[in-house]
């Protein structure tokens, strides 16, 4: 489907408030249609609150500060970088850290460096066919090995990845009051500036059964990824291994995710190796064949969004109380789930999978 510009979603946005469809009503017809290009709940609530005040003028406000010609080779390395390093980073936080507006943000994004978003991560637009390839291969060497993942092998599974969480500052009384939540989940009423994002991070790995180890990293840890990975996350995760089964040797388990950039570099490699651990590739570019992106991430924050913390430890206490009330259905669900989105992107050809 061809890519929609930001007034005809706005025009939809306008048709949808003059029906006298509430925030979430609009939400729930445009999700399934739209999938990862669809307007967030935070752009739908801003262009309602307008609406209200009654401006119905969809354009863009001049804006103040940076001229227009920001659309240009530096910014777009710049953008680039950030996406490098976080390939969760929202529209919001990249007009707060490179201070330029929203549709300099969308031209450079769509236009020049050519990304789009799939299942809350930055990828290339397009899938090369080498890259469709390589992604059909790995699905149908998954499926054999699994048996459709009906395989009792499956329960040997162990998956991880990174979730950001952000903290930024509320006006509250001539003061500021710090307050943390889950990646895109930040008000519209909040005015960020760049020193106001602050992020840890957690590192998860699950299994069929559930939660085996979480492991926060914060901020200042992110200098030396790699030795905070050696030296703290993945030994502490070993460890949970040994301890589940104390009688087996470590090769019982298979260990895979999905190639954040830490995981890439040479030490981590050789240190998963050392461990003994039977190691799963992940074809590159393809967060839509993550259980992590496409099952555990949507179903905590479905979960925590709308809500708000104090700081990162009531966050943490959340985020492990809602991983605990996930049922034993809800982790099966989101195996088979992984294993049938190989399937459609068998049948797909290798393209991005929106919806199975």
């Amino acid at each position: 489907m061809p890519k929609w510009s930001r007034m005809e979603y706005r025009a939809i946005l306008r048709y949808n408030f003059e029906r006298r469809l509430t925030v979430e009503q609009c939400m729930d017809e445009m999700e399934p249609i739209f999938g990862d290009d669809c307007p967030s709940r935070a752009t739908v609530f801003r262009w309602y609150k307008q609406f209200q005040r009654g401006v119905f003028d969809l354009e863009d406000e001049p804006r103040s500060g940076r001229p227009a010609d920001v659309v240009n080779k530096d910014m777009a390395n710049a953008l680039e970088e950030l996406i490098k390093n976080d390939r969760r980073i929202t529209y919001r936080q990249i007009e707060v850290l490179l201070k330029i507006g929203s549709q300099s943000v969308n031209t450079i994004l769509h236009d020049h460096i050519f990304f789009r978003k799939v299942c809350g991560l930055w990828v290339p637009q397009k899938l090369t066919d080498e890259q469709k390839e390589e992604r059909v291969k790995w699905c149908k060497s998954m499926l054999k090995k699994f048996e459709n993942g009906t395989s009792n092998d499956v329960y040997s599974i162990v998956t991880g990845d990174e979730l950001s969480l952000y903290s930024y500052d509320v006006p509250m009384r001539g003061q500021h009051q710090k307050v943390w939540s889950f990646e895109e989940d930040i008000p519209t009423t909040v005015k960020l500036q760049a020193r106001t994002l602050k992020n840890n991070t957690i590192v998860v790995f699950f299994g069929k059964r559930g939660i085996i180890e979480r492991v926060i990293m914060y901020e200042k840890e992110k200098k030396d990824k790699d030795t905070w990975y050696l030296e703290k996350c993945l030994p502490q995760v070993v460890n949970s291994l040994k301890n589940m089964r104390p009688k087996s040797t470590l090769d019982f388990w298979q260990f895979h995710h999905n190639n954040p950039p830490a995981f890439l570099s040479e030490k981590v490699q050789e240190y998963l190796k050392s461990t003994g651990l039977s190691l799963l590739e992940h074809p590159p570019n393809s967060p839509d064949l993550s259980p992590c992106d496409c099952g555990l991430f949507p179903l905590i924050n479905r979960t925590l969004k709308g809500h708000q913390f104090e700081d990162d430890e009531e966050l943490i206490n959340a985020w492990d109380q809602a991983c605990a009330e996930i049922t034993m259905d809800q982790w099966n669900q989101i195996f088979d789930n992984w294993f049938q989105r190989m399937t459609k992107c068998i049948e797909m050809e290798g393209e991005y999978i929106e919806k199975i």
